[in-house]
């Protein structure tokens, strides 16, 4: 799926290249801390640093494919927000089903739209790679994140699961053919 040169308004919207790690990682952190760090336990973001998961994103970009993108959002030459999706991670999960990973955008960017616009592009990907239905995962903490994907149509589906650091995630659904 080509995202380049997918403009929204101000924001561009294309594929995640590798020079865009380092950004990536660094939204990912920032972001991170800015939305959990108050509910988080103590400890939760050791090892969480920029070097650490800009390795992370540099193999994952590198492993893109047919179904997994990473997406980025660009504004004057700078890095916003990015999004990742692809087949659907849970294992009860039909073949139709995909899942957006994660979605970030810089805490100093956020309400601008970035968020919505990297959103309409992974369904619209997501839908391109024949998947009917999106999945997502949000942190049951996270309210600001649950009524953004509820305001844009995504709905809880009655699944949660708890995470390592016991921290409780709920699932979201929502068709891709809208």
């Amino acid at each position: 799926m080509d995202h380049v040169g997918a403009s929204c308004e101000r924001f561009i919207i294309r594929n995640a290249a590798p020079e865009h790690a380092g950004p990536i990682a660094a939204i990912q952190v920032e972001a991170s801390r800015a939305a959990y760090s108050a509910a988080a336990p103590p400890g939760y973001f050791d090892g969480f640093t920029v070097p650490s998961r800009m390795s992370a994103w540099s193999q994952m970009i590198a492993n893109q494919n047919d179904l997994q993108q990473i997406i980025v959002a660009e504004e004057n030459n700078a890095i916003r927000g990015y999004a990742h999706f692809g087949r659907s991670r849970d294992p009860d999960a039909p073949p139709d089903v995909g899942e957006l990973y994660s979605l970030y955008v810089a805490p100093l960017h956020w309400r601008r739209g970035v968020g919505k616009r990297l959103l309409h592009a992974s369904l619209r990907g997501l839908a391109y790679m024949a998947f009917d239905t999106a999945t997502l995962w949000v942190l049951t903490f996270n309210r600001p994140a649950g009524a953004f994907y509820e305001r844009l149509g995504w709905m809880p589906d009655g699944c949660e699961k708890t995470d390592q650091a016991n921290l409780t995630e709920i699932r979201y659904r929502v068709s891709t053919r809208r």
